[in-house]
C-alpha cells in the first residue's frame, strides 16, 4: 500500500463539532467513510478560529514544505476570531513549532485524547434541562446562556428584519475568502469550499427552532432581536459571496448547507443549536462529504 491520501480541514467550532465527543465528529467519521487505512485526516479547526489563523498555518506549511492532497475549508470570514484561548480538540499526526499562535505542540500518531475547553453543564443547568424543560428537542449539551433563557421565557421579541451586507463588507468577505483559497492552493492539490450549515429552513420541523440560543439585537430597538430566519439569511448571504469567489478561482464547492437544509423539515435532531451538529447531523455530513469527495477524486474509490 502506498502513501495515504492526506486531507486537511480548516474551520472553527462546526468543523471540529465542539459539542460532540471525538468519535462522533464528522471529521472522524469521514476517515471511516473513506477508509481509515488509506486516508489521513488532519483537523486544524479550532473554536472561534477565523481566516487569519488558517492563513498563518497554511503559510507555515508552505514554508516547511508540508503538502496535502485535499483541503476542506469552512473558514469564517466575518471577524477574525478569538481562538488563541482555545486548545486544539482533535489532534492529527503532526506538530507545530512551540509558540506559533501560542499553540501547544501536538502529539503524533493521531492521539485520541480530547482537550475539553467549553464549560460543562452544572447541576443547576442540568436541573433546568431535566426538570423544568424536559423536552427532548432541547439540546442537553449547550450551556444555557442568558440568550437562551430569554428565548425560552418568551421575553425576546423576534422579528424578520433583513441584515444587509453592504458594499464594504461584501468586498471584505471576497478579499478574505480569496486569501484563504490562495494560501490553501499553495499547499494542496485540490481545495474545497465547504459551506457552513445553519439550522433553519422555511418549512422546518417546529422543534428545530427550540434548539437555537443565539440572539442578535436589532439596532435601536430595545428588547427586539433578529429572527432565526434573518440570521440564517445573513449567514447564507455571506456564503453566496464566498461561493462566487470559489467559482471565480476554480475552487470546488461542497454545498453542505444546501444538502442539509431540506432535511430540516423532517427531523430536528441534526443540530445541537444554531449551527453545531448533533451526532445525527455529523453522521449525515460525513457521509455526504465522503460521497462528494469520492465522486470527484478517483483515488478515493479504491
Amino acid at each position: 500500500m502506498g502513501q495515504p491520501i492526506r486531507i486537511a480541514i480548516f474551520g472553527s467550532s462546526t468543523s471540529i463539532d465542539s459539542l460532540l465527543d471525538q468519535h462522533q465528529s464528522w471529521s472522524e467519521q469521514l476517515k471511516k467513510e473513506l477508509g481509515s487505512n488509506n486516508v489521513q485526516v488532519d483537523n486544524y479547526a479550532r473554536d472561534a478560529a477565523g481566516r487569519k489563523e488558517a492563513k498563518i498555518i497554511l503559510d507555515y506549511f508552505l514554508k516547511i514544505g508540508r503538502r496535502y492532497d485535499i483541503i476542506l475549508t469552512m473558514v469564517q470570514t466575518k471577524g477574525e476570531g478569538d481562538s488563541e484561548k482555545y486548545a486544539f480538540r482533535y489532534w492529527g499526526n503532526w506538530s507545530l513549532k512551540p509558540g506559533l499562535l501560542k499553540f501547544p505542540n501536538l502529539l503524533r500518531n493521531r492521539a485520541k485524547e480530547q482537550v475539553k475547553t467549553e464549560p460543562r453543564l452544572n447541576s443547576v443547568d442540568r436541573f433546568i434541562h431535566d426538570e423544568l424543560f424536559p423536552s427532548p428537542t432541547l439540546s442537553p449539551k449547550v450551556v444555557r446562556t442568558e440568550a437562551r433563557r430569554l428565548r425560552l421565557s418568551g421575553q425576546a421579541k423576534l422579528i424578520d428584519k433583513e441584515i444587509i451586507i453592504g458594499s464594504e463588507e461584501n468586498a471584505e468577505i471576497r478579499n478574505r475568502t480569496r486569501s484563504v483559497f490562495e494560501a490553501a492552493s499553495r499547499v494542496a492539490d485540490k481545495v474545497y469550499l465547504l459551506t457552513h450549515p445553519v439550522a433553519y429552513a422555511p418549512d422546518e420541523h417546529p422543534a428545530v427552532a427550540k434548539r437555537w440560543y443565539a440572539l442578535k439585537a436589532v439596532d435601536g430597538r430595545t428588547g427586539y432581536y433578529h429572527s432565526n430566519k434573518s440570521i440564517a439569511f445573513a449567514i447564507r448571504g455571506r456564503q453566496e459571496i464566498m461561493k462566487e469567489v470559489a467559482v471565480d478561482m476554480d475552487i470546488s464547492i461542497i454545498d453542505l448547507d444546501s444538502f442539509i437544509m431540506p432535511k430540516l423539515c423532517q427531523r430536528y435532531d441534526m443540530f445541537e443549536d444554531t449551527w453545531h451538529f448533533a451526532p445525527a447531523g455529523a453522521e449525515i455530513a460525513a457521509r455526504f462529504i465522503a460521497e462528494t469527495l469520492r465522486a470527484n477524486n478517483p483515488e478515493l474509490r479504491k
